[in-house]
């Protein structure tokens, strides 16, 4: 996959797109992914939930013409309407979308500067405001470009943080439809170490004998097969604790981000497999055995909680830190076990 942002330029509550596309998920999306269809095919399915759209028209002519033209205007239309002064008042396409695909349209930074302030100019009923919504990628638009567009009539959407855990979770279930994974830890480390990359994910799934020690290994041939891209970024740019996740590729990280080399993945920002080292293979292990194992350390803690609590006495329970705690955690119960004397089967 590729990575997509949303530019959406006009009255806020209107919806008013312009689509950037980029990068994403493990290849190169600007040339490679228009060549290949899958940037048309992203932007299909975007504008499949768009009511009233029309692709822009391919033409050596400006931009008010090619709306013309692609509106299907006849008569005086093409010459009333025919330049930028005039074609927001063009009846025939009050209300409607018009799709611009940058790597369609060399003028697409014209369209996105000259348009951006009409909206907010006209006197049109909201509703009635055409849209205009362009994809394009940091190869047709420059990021300073987007970086100063009016919030206030843009929004700007990015192909950032589309993956969270449940996306992970269910292309593992579905990549394994057939022979299932019973082993919860083995499940929660492929999640845990895939991330936002899917591709990844369907390697473990095909190679990976399911054993701790052997990840690693697994990390390390899907680096291998992947040598054209630099895996020796992990550490140069962590996003800080306690800060506000970023809608938007951080420029410190905008061409590793192009490169599918970093991504937000739900509510953290995750470098790819093929960029991390061994230090955060084991850390991503150990959330994974945490995640899939924590739960039923709780159950057996409740278990010996019950237990303890039947033993004890109230001035066993008042050495306790916290003597009115609803529930006594591991230590604490590791705790009275000693000093209170509770007798517990070795089983």
């Amino acid at each position: 996959m590729a990575a997509l942002f949303v530019v959406q330029a006009g009255w806020r509550h209107l919806v008013h797109p312009i689509a950037l596309l980029e990068s994403c998920r493990g290849r190169r999306l600007s040339r490679p992914a228009i060549t290949s269809g899958t940037a048309d095919q992203i932007l299909d399915e975007l504008t499949a939930t768009i009511t009233s759209s029309c692709a822009l028209e391919q033409a050596d002519d400006v931009f008010p013409v090619r709306v013309l033209s692609s509106f299907g205007a006849c008569g005086a239309e093409l010459i009333d309407y025919d330049d930028w002064d005039t074609i927001i008042n063009w009846t025939g396409w009050h209300g409607q979308t018009v799709i611009v695909p940058a790597w369609e349209h060399p003028d697409t930074g014209d369209i996105i500067n000259r348009w951006v302030p009409q909206p907010r100019a006209s006197t049109l009923a909201p509703n009635r405001i055409p849209t205009v919504l362009i994809a394009t990628s940091l190869e047709y638009t420059d990021r300073s470009v987007i970086d100063r567009l009016d919030p206030t009539v843009v929004s700007v959407h990015w192909w950032w943080g589309v993956f969270d855990r449940l996306d992970t979770e269910l292309r593992l279930s579905t990549a394994t439809v057939s022979q299932p994974l019973d082993d919860i830890v083995a499940a929660a480390v492929t999640v845990e170490l895939s991330g936002w990359d899917l591709p990844f994910l369907g390697h473990l799934v095909d190679n990976w004998d399911r054993r701790t020690d052997s990840a690693m290994a697994m990390v390390g041939q899907w680096q291998r097969s992947r040598d054209s891209i630099d895996s020796a970024v992990a550490g140069q740019w962590v996003h800080a604790s306690g800060e506000r996740l970023p809608s938007s590729p951080p420029p410190p990280v905008q061409n590793s981000w192009r490169t599918g080399q970093i991504d937000r993945w739900g509510h953290h920002i995750r470098w790819a497999p093929q960029a991390i080292d061994e230090a955060e293979v084991h850390r991503r292990l150990w959330l994974a055995h945490n995640r899939a194992l924590i739960s039923h350390v709780d159950e057996e803690r409740a278990h010996f909680e019950k237990t303890i609590r039947d033993m004890i006495s109230a001035a066993d329970l008042a050495t306790l830190d916290d003597p009115c705690c609803q529930i006594i955690e591991i230590g604490s119960l590791c705790w009275l076990s000693h000093k209170a004397s509770v007798r517990l089967s070795r089983e």
